[in-house]
Formats: structure tokens, sequence, C-alpha cells
């Protein structure tokens, strides 16, 4: 069979790939940029030489890797076979703008939540706990 893509979490791809986590120093998936610490690890450059899934077999990228994969015995492109999520890289992003938007605007904003629309929406969100899996550890709140 052939393997298309593997879906998953920043946490899960690096897990699987065996690769050191997004906030480490040398934890971009897709380029071999060495992050900064200002509060928190900071990629800064766009010009940096971009990963390979040859590189990543002849093992170029040491400060990259925590161990070895097991994908590697199944021949799957560790780069290219790993789409990155757009939830955490757009989505959240975009979702955390509105919310501010939403709630901590003037006033008189014509977007702002009212209060009565906040309570209907934490209202609407925790009703939903009751249809959600066990599996999910994380219940809506207000």
């Amino acid at each position: 069979f052939r393997l298309g893509a593997v879906i998953c979490d920043a946490p899960a791809r690096a897990f699987i790939k065996q690769i050191k986590n997004v906030n480490a120093y040398y934890g971009c998936e897709r380029c071999c940029v060495k992050g900064d610490y200002v509060d928190k690890v900071v990629y800064d450059s766009v010009s940096e030489r971009l990963r390979t899934d040859a590189d990543f077999l002849s093992v170029i990228d040491d400060c990259h890797r925590i161990g070895t994969s097991p994908l590697l015995a199944c021949k799957v492109g560790i780069i290219t076979s790993f789409p990155l999520d757009p939830l955490h890289l757009v989505y959240l992003g975009v979702m955390r703008r509105i919310l501010n938007l939403w709630l901590k605007s003037p006033r008189d904003a014509h977007f702002r939540l009212s209060p009565e629309a906040i309570s209907t929406v934490n209202d609407r969100l925790k009703s939903l706990n009751a249809y959600l899996p066990r599996e999910f550890s994380q219940r809506a709140r207000s």
C-alpha cells in the first residue's frame, strides 16, 4: 500500500517523527532555522535552507532529531508526508483576534458582543458538553 499523508497535530508529529517540538531551538519542521530565545523561542529568519526527506534520511540535521522514527523503515517521506495542521498555524490566531475584537473592543464598537450575547454563547457552549465523547479531555467552559 502507499501512504499519502500522515495527519496529526504538532506534538504528535514531533513524537512520530522523533524530532524536537516546535518550541525548541531547532524545532521548525520545514527549515533549518535556529530559534532565538526572546521570552520564548522565536524564529526570525525566512531564508534558511529547507528540510528535505533526503536530508532527514542522511541525518544531516542532528540538532533537530531526538531519535529514530519507526516510519523510516516504511520509506515514508518524513518531511513531505506530514502536512502542517492549519488549526494551530492559522485558525487559532484568527479566532483569537476575532474573540479579542468581540470581547475587548471599545464599548461603542458595533461588533463588540453585549454581556447578554456573551452569556448566551457561554450557555450554548456548556450545553454541548453532554454530547462530547468521554475521550475528549477538554470540556467547554465559560
